[in-house]
């Protein structure tokens, strides 16, 4: 499955069609097909709970601030996480990505390399003909997984 998207508009409001034809469909819609306008391409990339997830560092930091928000000064080098070791952070580490990709599911997305394709008169008959829509070739090309 390509990962390429297409959209008339952009910024937030990224359509997300999976092919060129339902972009200028949008240009018809809105009155807006008309040889030179453009609409956009780009690379999609889905984003994952673990990108947004706190990790083991953020959880110690985050402990650390609970106990000097309740005990002050006292808690200063006091709260035992500076002597977790390694190994004891890499199995919370573990355990937490094991967790969240589990527990945790994230519809949203990126558009990384975003381009603009102006229209053509060819590519507006190959709409009107339902043909495939001639584009140009893209400066950022999708990477094979």
């Amino acid at each position: 499955m390509s990962n390429r998207i297409f959209s008339y508009s952009g910024d937030e409001d990224w359509s997300g069609y999976d092919n060129p034809h339902e972009a200028i469909q949008d240009m018809k819609e809105n009155d807006d097909l008309e040889v030179g306008n453009v609409f956009l391409t780009g690379i999609r990339r889905d984003l994952t709970p673990l990108s947004y997830f706190p990790n083991v560092d953020d959880l110690l930091e985050q402990y650390d601030s609970n106990i000097y928000d309740n005990c002050g000064e006292y808690a200063s080098e006091n709260t035992g996480s500076d002597q977790v070791s390694d190994e004891a952070k890499k199995e919370l580490g573990d355990f937490l990505k094991s967790w969240a990709s589990k527990h945790l599911s994230l519809n949203c997305y990126e558009v990384d390399h975003e381009e603009e394709i102006t229209l053509t008169q060819e590519m507006i008959d190959a709409f009107h003909n339902d043909e495939p829509i001639p584009l140009p070739e893209f400066q950022y090309k999708e990477h094979s997984k």
